[in-house]
């Protein structure tokens, strides 16, 4: 199965204020997201779209742990708190990391402002926003689609979950 999600900011204890995020702390909060990916089996395929952790190059053997907890294909795209080289999170366990890809008929980037730069016949899944907004459509009826885990209970969104918003 294909699955996508974003903002997990892991050991991000701002982010429960920030985003009203329903946990006592951090740690708490890691720990549901990984419970709520452990679905996830190793011929699935998650499309993470940014902002996996705030947390730099130091946390080498922590990004190992946890990249190891979630048992899957994971492909990176980049998020704007995402500190590491490129290369560092493939070595780290994601098959490939980009700035925006094109998945059958989804242009996938972190932010939603690039919106303007994706072709209409496509459809947006994107992150950075949180609790902003699910599903959005522009003046151009181009459809946006928020796969960030504050608007989806804090679990992994499945294709099959996507393609009933479009």
């Amino acid at each position: 199965m294909i699955y996508f999600s974003s903002d997990f900011h892991f050991s991000h204890a701002n982010i429960l204020e920030y985003c009203s995020r329903p946990f006592k702390d951090a740690q708490e909060m890691d720990y549901v997201i990984l419970k709520n990916f452990s679905i996830l089996k190793p011929e699935d395929t998650l499309y993470f779209l940014g902002d996996f952790t705030m947390r730099g190059e130091d946390h080498y053997k922590w990004f190992q742990s946890t990249l190891s907890r979630i048992t899957c294909r994971k492909i990176f795209i980049l998020g704007n708190h995402d500190k590491l080289k490129p290369f560092k999170y493939v070595e780290l366990g994601f098959e490939s990391v980009h700035t925006s890809l094109i998945v059958d008929k989804y242009f996938l980037a972190h932010d939603p402002a690039l919106l303007s730069a994706m072709p209409k016949e496509y459809i947006m899944l994107c992150g950075h926003v949180h609790g902003l907004f699910k599903t959005q459509t522009d003046s151009q009826g181009r459809v946006v689609i928020n796969v960030g885990v504050d608007v989806w209970d804090f679990k992994p969104v499945p294709l099959e979950e996507i393609e009933k918003l479009c």
